[in-house]
């Protein structure tokens, strides 16, 4: 049952038919969700839960999107092509969109877009790398 569940989200993408050329904006604005942003030494990662987490569609919808940014990429990022990996990780009250790279470079952009969607969704996460997510004391 539970791999049943965890492939979902990923029926649904595939499912959707042709997604539309255009550039999301903010990135990770995701519907009903509450968004968290996590830089990392080798990447970073989005967390989205549900504003409500006694409604599964809403779960399933935050879910349904940060799988198919996985298969996609991110708009911002297909520039740099193979260096950037995705991997997607469903939770109970949402998921999680991890990104990585080995390359320097890549991983500057990678982190100057995080910082941008901190900025943007305003959701008071650190801009520093590998400072747990939530609310700073600066």
């Amino acid at each position: 049952m539970k791999a049943f569940a965890l492939l979902i989200p990923v029926m649904l993408v595939a499912w959707s038919g042709p997604v539309a050329a255009q550039e999301p904006a903010p990135a990770f604005n995701l519907p009903e969700a509450i968004n968290h942003i996590q830089l990392q030494l080798n990447g970073g990662t989005v967390v989205a839960t549900a504003a409500n987490p006694a409604d599964p569609m809403n779960i399933l919808a935050i879910q349904s999107r940060l799988a198919q940014m996985a298969m996609i990429g991110v708009p911002e990022l297909k520039v740099l092509g193979d260096t950037v990996k995705y991997s997607f990780e469903p939770t109970a009250d949402g998921a999680q969109l991890l990104i990585r790279t080995d390359d320097r470079a890549v991983l500057n952009s990678i982190h100057y877009l995080l910082r941008r969607e901190i900025r943007t969704l305003e959701t008071a996460d650190s801009d520093r790398v590998d400072v747990p997510y939530g609310p700073t004391t600066r």
